[in-house]
Formats: structure tokens, sequence, C-alpha cells
């Protein structure tokens, strides 16, 4: 993780994630507050329960007793006054045993010998801070999948972020209007901390967007927030990050909002989770994923200290897409159109395509499809990845 793109308390906290990994009990000294509170050492050693650098650091030698490797990446953070919020994925390898204990006593609740094997997780942390050190730590975790999950896997930190197949989605669409006479400043900062509520675990989806402004009289700014369920979305409106964005932003730019709620997806799929593509090379494929369509990277894999695999995501929409290295299967895929991407138009497509024959991708002609048009654009493996539109041609 690389703290130098932070500064101040979110520098300060993100630090202290590498200092669970490595640090010594006088870096912790430096980081937390001589009263720091850990509200999560109830499970843990006692030791881990008393407050300060000394606690915290005890956490740390119960993490790397049992854990080997340990590396915490950072993919979301947030921020706002003495509240710092980090969406992280926790990796390493099980090669102790890992100890749990029933809450606030010495009774020892479970012993998980080690499994030998590689894990990653997602959790998020939570930090307050006060003087340039940190006071109080929280997170949303799963200490079982910790020790666990399955090599290469990605183990999720709370139910609602797991695969949205076979269960309802609750939905809910919010449209703002801004305050009469808001600022720029303030619109951004409203965006920007919307945005940052993706760092709240119950969240499964949002997208948020101003309004195209093809009517008058429209509302401003709309946001899509998708939950497990309706139980979820309680929690999640409980969060301390969401709390502080209604009375930091939403009570002071917003003049009014209209909410509609809805479940969808009853027992039923509701779309693709992810497409895994095999490739010769995961780097240069990921590289290529995100200069032609945009993908940035969510999570890696790593195996016996080599990159395996990446998850990449779509900033804009739900797509997500999975790379695993596999040269052989991506040899006998090449020419295959693996995976079809929409775009909304005959000029997305254009332009799409010119992109990446600007970036030396080769792409086919751009031809009739049944209803729209379609182009082919092969990966650096020759796999083909098909844009078809929306628009139809007929």
């Amino acid at each position: 993780m690389t703290t130098d793109t932070y500064s101040g308390p979110t520098a300060l906290c993100a630090h202290s994630l590498d200092l669970m990994a490595t640090g010594s009990l006088e870096d912790f000294e430096r980081a937390f507050h001589p009263q720091a509170v850990n509200r999560e050492a109830a499970t843990e050693p006692p030791a881990t329960r008393q407050p300060g650098p000394a606690g915290l650091y005890a956490t740390a030698q119960w993490l790397r007793a049992a854990f080997s490797g340990l590396r915490f990446e950072i993919h979301e953070a947030a921020a706002h006054d003495d509240l710092v919020v980090f969406h992280v994925t926790m990796s390493g390898r099980h090669t102790g045993d890992f100890v749990t204990y029933q809450p606030d006593t010495t009774a020892v609740d479970a012993v998980m010998p080690p499994t030998g094997k590689a894990f990653a997780i997602t959790q998020t942390h939570w930090f307050r801070t006060r003087d340039g050190m940190i006071t109080e730590h929280w997170a949303n975790r799963d200490d079982l999948a910790m020790a666990t999950a399955p090599r290469g896997t990605r183990q999720a930190a709370c139910p609602e972020a797991l695969s949205l197949i076979g269960a309802a989605i609750f939905r809910q669409v919010v449209a703002h209007r801004w305050s009469e006479g808001l600022g720029d400043e303030a619109k951004e900062a409203f965006r920007a901390a919307l945005r940052g509520l993706r760092a709240i675990p119950e969240l499964v989806e949002l997208h948020a967007s101003d309004d195209a402004g093809h009517f008058a009289g429209n509302f401003d700014y709309v946001a899509v927030l998708d939950f497990a369920d309706f139980a979820a979305a309680r929690r999640y409106v409980e969060q301390p990050l969401h709390q502080s964005f209604i009375e930091h932003h939403a009570r002071t730019c917003l003049a009014e909002r209209v909410v509609v709620q809805h479940d969808w997806g009853t027992g039923s799929v509701v779309g693709f989770h992810h497409v895994k593509i095999p490739v010769s090379d995961v780097r240069r494929s990921r590289d290529w994923y995100g200069q032609v369509f945009g993908f940035l990277q969510e999570i890696e894999f790593v195996e016996d200290g080599v990159i395996a695999g990446v998850a990449l995501r779509h900033p804009e929409t739900t797509l997500r897409v999975a790379l695993r290295r596999g040269p052989q299967r991506s040899r006998a895929m090449a020419g295959f159109d693996l995976a079809a991407l929409a775009v909304s138009t005959l000029a997305d497509l254009q332009t799409v395509a010119h992109r990446a024959a600007a970036l030396g991708a080769g792409h086919g002609p751009i031809t009739h499809g049944h209803h729209g048009w379609t182009c082919d654009i092969a990966d650096p493996d020759g796999i083909l990845v098909r844009l078809y539109t929306h628009e139809r041609h007929t």
C-alpha cells in the first residue's frame, strides 16, 4: 500500500494498516493516542483490550502469529472531519493457529489450525483522529473467512457484499434539487461525499449523475442505491459515514429530494456478477482493458509471490471482469468472441473502436448485427471482445 496518495489524517490511518503488518511498538506509539480504543478487541486476546498503542500492537502480534505476508490494499477512502474510512483487501497466508475468544473473557472460543493457504478478504476499517493521532478504530470484517478462505479467492466482509445472484435486491432512487444559489464547490463536495458512501459495506452498488438537462423543471441530481434487502438499507442509514453525509452535505446543499424504493430480482438471477478471461500476461492485459475500455483494478490475486489474476471494475457501470493467468487457455480461445460489451449508440461504438486503434489495438469492421451494430476488438492474447450497440439499425 502506498500512503503517499493520501495526506493528513487519511495518510495517518493508511499508515496504521501498514503498521499492523510490520510496525514496532514504538511505531504504534507514534500513531495511536495513549487512550486509543480498538472496538474490535472483544474477541481478540485479552492483551488487545488495553487502551492505547500497547493494545493495538497486541492486535498486530495476534494477526502476525496466524498470518504471514500480511498486506492491506486500499481500494477506496473517505474522510470527513475526524472520521476516516477505508474499503480494503487484507491478504496473506494462514501459517499459524488463529485463536478467537468469547467476548470480553479469557475463554478461548475457537482455534483454527493453519491451512497453509493464501487468502484475500475485503474489509472496511473506520478511524477517528485527534491532534495527529488515532483515537478510535472499528471494522467490518469476517475473522472466520480469513482463516478458511480458499487460495486466490476474495471473500466479502459481510453477506450484503456477496454475489447478487438468487436474492432480492432492494433499490432506492433519490432525486435531489440543489438549494437556491448553491455554488459549484459545494455541489462537487456533495458529489464526492456521496461517492464516498461506497465504503459502507451494506451498499452493494451506487450510481449517481447530474440531470441531463433535456427538460426544464427536472431535479438536478439522481442517485441509485442497491442493497441486499430493506434491513441492510436501514443499517446503512445508521452508519456514521452516512450520518456525517446527511449532516454536512444533504442538509446544507438540498432544497428538496424525492425517494422511490422497490424490490427487484426476487428469487431470480439479477445479472452477471463478472466474466473471467484467461490471459498469458496479467499485467499486460490489465493495462490493456484499462486503456481501451476504462476498467480499473479492484483486487489483485498473488500466489507464491506471482500475480495470478486481477478483478477489474468499470467505474461508471456495474461491469466486472476478472483476468486469470492461463496461457494455454488463452491460446485455445484466441479468435473466439468470449464476451460482448454493450454500448449505447453507433457513435459510441465508433468512439471506442477509434480509441482502440489509437492505442494500437486491432479491431474488425463495424457490421450489422441482428439488431444493432457490432465490432470485434482483439485483446493482447487474440481473444475477441465484441461491442454491440443498444441502438438498432432496423
